[in-house]
């Protein structure tokens, strides 16, 4: 998988640009913040937070939960109109 590949620049906020600012804060916030320091993170705690970072808002549809709820859409519907985003995010991230 190419994860630059899941993020459509069409899409104004949610794209690869935003997950690029996202893994920088994250990976600024663990070293410069002493996160990892004050947790004792291993690096595979690093890893996942960089990982979760980057792929937090992959193959994102550019509306949100409420938008597809209210429009009644086919992810809506499947995702049974919980956390229909992230619920896709994590499905398509993982498998």
């Amino acid at each position: 998988m190419v994860i630059s590949e899941g993020y459509d620049r069409k899409v104004q906020y949610h794209n690869d640009v935003h997950a690029a600012d996202v893994l920088q804060t994250a990976f600024f916030i663990l070293y410069n913040g002493k996160i990892k320091d004050k947790l004792k993170l291993k690096d595979v705690d690093i890893f996942a937070v960089l990982l979760s970072a980057i792929c937090h808002d992959y193959k994102h549809l550019g509306l949100n939960n409420i938008y597809q709820i209210n429009a009644r859409s086919d992810i809506a519907i499947k995702y049974n109109s919980k956390i229909i985003i992230n619920t896709i995010t994590i499905i398509i991230t993982l498998y």
